[in-house]
């Protein structure tokens, strides 16, 4: 059960730097484009 909470919280980590990867994306365009 422990590994399968890890693996969970490891999933939802690289979903969680995804995410801001994405946001920092579209920042830097949104700074372009101004």
């Amino acid at each position: 059960h422990l590994r399968c909470h890890l693996k969970f919280q490891a999933v939802v980590n690289e979903r969680r730097k995804m995410s801001a990867a994405v946001t920092d994306l579209s920042n830097v365009f949104d700074a372009h484009i101004k």
